[in-house]
């Protein structure tokens, strides 16, 4: 061991030595990624390489100017398509270099023009240390805590450091321009400090156990003093001038938010508020600061409406200025476009400027651009109204008529699909039905529309009947699974679609059972005497709903990677909400709960959000109604106005992934090999036998592809692999006639779970050539019980950051390994399974 660190040590010298001297750019960044690679593998030269990579951000000085693209705004800027972006270019061979790999002068001219291309010396050190932070963490839960206390601590030393030399200069005319940092360095620091944030966050609750000694509190204090000083440097990059700075600022503080206490966030959002309108107003560029008013708008209602005030105000004088200057419409665009991301989580906000909104249509120098925000700020209002309100027909009638005002079909679509995600579906049939299926002539996107059109239809009258209506809507939906059922077998890409509508008819279908239940618990006010139909019906209830709930979160898990934030969000509040029903019908008929407070372990960002307030505030109801002193005919009123509150609510919404037609991915190919088995045939799955009382030892191997990585909305650092081993049949010899099944044999099952890093791109990988990342994993299976056969279920996860786990498609779904164990090493006499 001792010769190998030597050689380390030499080796790391060397490259030091190389990065300082080479006159390429290209040259040093491979050196530095070395020396990024050997930090993390040997986990002891991780905290100097850090330290490194922040010096080499806040004191190099040389002849160079911004780069392009940390002066322009793109929407690959974001901090999580920034993340998206580099993961692809970390895992992904070079696509150009495989289609070019018969031709030497093909590859030298592709190569040629690679290094021909200048890269940013700052942007290379951000990225490093992004890089050496999150594979050296790997996952929050695995992080090492003494690195990222160090790492903060660098980072806020960093960034005061930077605004110091910024406030120094910022008055003084005769100052040296030349030693102010370029926005380069902020950005990078900016985006490293985003990601170490991802292994800091939920540490408070933590430190509240009494287990924890005051070693451990003191520590995470000084973190939290550290966390609190880097938010409060951060916080002042969203005055900047230049809008990928104000861009990036934005992304660290949404994530820092985000899962902050309310308490402190309240604290820290009127100094971000004041330099938020300083922002809009010198820079007046609504989506560099996008990310940070969603959040701060769905943690305070007080905020959203003072900055729906302020911007409402700001649009009102981009329209008089656009009747002088046409080119404001871009400008009063991206206001409207942020007030719509305010509504989404706050739409009370914006509920008293209805009439402002009215009176904007009246500007016939507003492009139509301006209009379709204008109708999304009011489509968005339907969350905070009930289900049937006062001037009702003249608010759809007024919406109907701005329809009118934009000729684009397919900015007509993305209002269509704004209103089914918003619980307009009066709007939603309108638009899917009348207003584009007279456009179309593809039979395939007739189709399409068809089924959107149904399913508003079918919602619409839900809200409007509530329980009365589930019989109607359940004819409704049937058929639009049909249709949907038809478009697969034409486009193949409605998965997810089909799955939701198959969850929804279920969901229904359980309502009316419970609606039945309630009814006649209501005419009897007693409960379901034992050992009868009644008490078999409700003890069945709380079960289908649990059941519904993993359903959904299997939806979640097997889906949410390539859908959007509100899609996620939405399946993990449609999961709560069975969940939600499980405890207060099992409540309701029989006086117990599982567990009425839990609603899930989903991220803490999720309460906010408004499917979850209607959840927590029935739940509340729920629970005043839980005394045995309360008859039983008043809990089941109870339950049902619950029922069909849930069914009226708009805010019970579908997700915005429903209305996207996407291809996922091929299932991953996972290869399975093993030194400890006999006549085992990876490819069919046969069999293996293994001698009882050994372990069994399985490697399992693939490569995650190129299109998996392309169509993921999600930045993902681990793949994992789990692996249930359960009983599948007692095992005879010839001429044994025993073969009984015990109920323990029956009840074994056994599961063990491995994660592994993903390794570099790969270029070949079976014979084959491909563009993806190669992943290892061995598996140790503990000894079986006795001689039997028994089945192996393989899954594959992935887990990001955040520990949010995604599950894989891969060739072993619905494939089971068979494993023989007998007491016979030679496995020389003949068996066979028993029936």
């Amino acid at each position: 061991q001792s010769l190998l660190l030597d050689g380390i040590l030499h080796l790391r010298v060397a490259l030091k030595a190389w990065c300082s001297q080479s006159l390429s750019n290209h040259k040093a960044y491979d050196a530095k990624r070395l020396l990024n690679s050997i930090a993390i593998d040997t986990e002891c030269f991780a905290q100097d390489e850090m330290k490194t990579l922040v010096f080499s951000l806040v004191n190099d000085r040389c002849k160079h100017n911004p780069c392009q693209k940390c002066t322009t705004l793109a929407s690959s800027a974001r901090g999580r398509n920034h993340e998206l972006n580099y993961q692809f270019k970390r895992y992904i061979y070079d696509s150009g270099m495989v289609k070019a790999r018969a031709s030497t002068f093909r590859k030298q001219l592709i190569r040629a023009q690679k290094l021909s291309k200048d890269i940013c010396i700052y942007c290379i050190h951000g990225e490093l240390l992004q890089d050496l932070i999150l594979r050296f963490n790997g996952c929050r839960y695995y992080a090492d805590g003494k690195f990222s206390s160090v790492a903060v601590a660098e980072l806020t030393a960093a960034i005061a450091t930077i605004l110091g030399q910024m406030d120094e200069n910022m008055d003084v005319e005769t100052a040296d321009k030349s030693n102010l940092p370029i926005s380069c360095t902020i950005i990078g620091l900016l985006n490293s400090a985003r990601t170490l944030f991802y292994f800091l966050l939920n540490q408070d609750s933590e430190s509240n156990d009494s287990t924890v000694d005051e070693d451990m509190k003191e520590a995470q204090t000084l973190e939290n003093i550290m966390k609190d000083a880097l938010i409060h440097c951060v916080i002042q990059f969203l005055g900047s001038y230049n809008c990928r700075i104000v861009q990036a600022a934005s992304s660290f503080l949404a994530i820092a938010f985000a899962y902050e206490k309310n308490s402190r966030v309240h604290s820290l959002g009127a100094k971000a508020f004041a330099l938020l309108k300083k922002s809009l107003e010198t820079v007046g560029n609504c989506e560099a600061v996008r990310e940070v008013v969603e959040v701060l708008s769905r943690i305070s209602d007080q905020f959203a409406a003072s900055m729906v005030g302020f911007l409402v105000e700001l649009f009102s004088e981009i329209c008089k200025s656009i009747e002088k200057a046409a080119d404001e419409n871009q400008k009063a665009e991206s206001v409207l476009s942020l007030i719509v991301v305010i509504a989404s989580s706050q739409p009370r906000a914006i509920l008293t400027h209805f009439d402002s909104f009215y009176d904007c249509f009246k500007h016939k120098t507003l492009s139509s651009k301006v209009h379709k925000q204008l109708i999304a700020c009011l489509l968005s209002c339907r969350l905070a109204q009930p289900t049937s309100f006062e001037g009702q027909k003249k608010f759809y009638a007024n919406i109907s008529d701005s329809l009118n005002l934009i000729t684009d079909p397919w900015s007509v679509f993305q209002l269509g699909r704004h209103s089914l995600c918003t619980g307009n579906y009066e709007v939603a049939a309108e638009i899917f039905g009348n207003r584009l299926q007279r456009s179309i002539s593809s039979s395939s996107s007739y189709l399409w529309l068809s089924i959107l059109s149904a399913v508003a239809n079918a919602e619409d009258e839900l809200v409007r009947g509530g329980i009365c209506a589930i019989p109607s809507t359940l004819v409704m939906l049937h058929s639009a699974k049909n249709q949907v059922l038809s478009l697969e077998l034409v486009s193949g890409s409605c998965n997810i679609q089909i799955e939701i509508l198959t969850l929804r008819i279920d969901f229904l279908d359980l309502c009316i059972a419970t609606s039945n239940m309630c009814e006649e618990m209501r005419l009897t006010n007693t409960q379901g005497p034992c050992f009868t139909r009644n008490e078999l019906h409700q003890q069945n209830l709380p079960r289908c709903f649990n059941i519904l709930a993993r359903r959904y979160e299997n939806v979640y898990k097997e889906y949410g990677i390539f859908y959007c934030q509100q899609t996620r969000s939405t399946l993990r509040s449609q999961c709560s909400l069975c969940k939600f029903m499980a405890d207060a019908v099992q409540k309701t008929f029989s006086g117990q709960t599982s567990g009425m407070a839990a609603l899930g372990s989903f991220p803490k960002g999720d309460k906010s959000r408004l499917q979850m307030q209607l959840i927590n505030k029935l739940k509340v109801q729920m629970l005043e109604l839980s005394s045995s002193s309360v008859q039983p005919k008043i809990q089941a009123v109870a339950l049902l106005d619950i029922v069909n509150t849930i069914l009226k609510c708009p805010a019970i919404s579908y997700p915005q992934g429903f209305t996207s037609l996407k291809r996922t991915p091929k299932p991953v190919r996972i290869f399975i090999s093993s030194t400890d088995v006999f006549d085992f045939d990876s490819k069919s799955f046969k069999e293996i036998k293994v001698q009882q009382g050994r372990k069994l030892y399985l490697r399992l191997y693939g490569c995650i592809p190129e299109t998996f990585f392309r169509a993921s909305k999600i930045a993902f650092s681990q793949v994992f692999a789990t692996l249930t081993s359960s009983f599948d049949g007692p095992l005879q010899y010839e001429g044994d006639e025993s073969g009984k099944v015990l109920k323990e044999d029956l009840e074994y099952q056994e599961s063990i779970s491995i994660s592994k890093e993903l390794l570099p791109a790969s270029q070949v990988m079976e014979g084959e050539i491909t563009t993806g990342s190669r992943f290892i994993i061995d598996a140790v299976l503990p000894p079986f019980p006795k001689e039997a056969f028994y089945s192996i279920d393989v899954d594959l996860f992935i887990r990001d950051v955040r520990c949010g786990e995604f599950q894989l498609p891969t060739n072993l779904d619905g494939e089971r390994i068979i494993v023989e164990v007998s007491a016979h090493s030679g496995m020389d006499k003949s068996t066979t399974k028993a029936a």
